[in-house]
Formats: structure tokens, C-alpha cells, sequence
């Protein structure tokens, strides 16, 4: 698990260069999404990051339900690493 969340974290250390290194117009630039649809750069970028915070809660919605009651446990997650 330990290498797991070390490539994780240096692959995030990557986007997040590139992503910073964009400026607005590179923002606003149409590009073609893997569905071949033209999308702006913006959207592109937010889209994963929505659908990874919705699977996020959801999992954590079922780990409360898993330990007896609907409550967030972020106290406890913050201790994982």
C-alpha cells in the first residue's frame, strides 16, 4: 500500500505542475475528450475531479453504514497515512 500511495501522490505532483502551468486561454481552449467530443481544457480538468468526489462520499457513506450509523469518520482518515 505504501508504494501505492507514493506513485499516487507523485503522479498528482505531476498533473498539478501541468495544471498550473496553464494559463486562462489554455483554459478556455477546446480540446478533444476521449469520446471525441470538443470540451474546453476547464471542464476537462473538472469533470474527473467531480465523479472522484462523488465516488469518495459515496464510499464513505457505506463505511459509516458498515459501522452502525451514517456519520463521517474524517478524524479518523486523516490518521491513515
Amino acid at each position: 500500500m505504501k508504494e501505492v500511495v507514493a506513485w499516487l501522490r507523485e503522479t498528482h505532483a505531476t498533473l498539478m505542475a501541468y495544471v498550473l502551468a496553464l494559463t486562462e486561454d489554455d483554459l478556455l481552449r477546446p480540446r478533444r475528450a476521449n469520446w471525441d467530443e470538443q470540451r474546453e481544457t476547464r471542464w476537462l480538468l473538472s469533470m474527473p475531479l467531480q465523479h472522484d468526489t462523488y465516488h469518495a462520499g459515496v464510499i464513505n457513506h457505506l463505511r459509516s453504514l458498515l459501522h452502525g450509523d451514517d456519520r463521517w469518520r474524517w478524524q479518523q482518515m486523516l490518521s491513515v497515512e
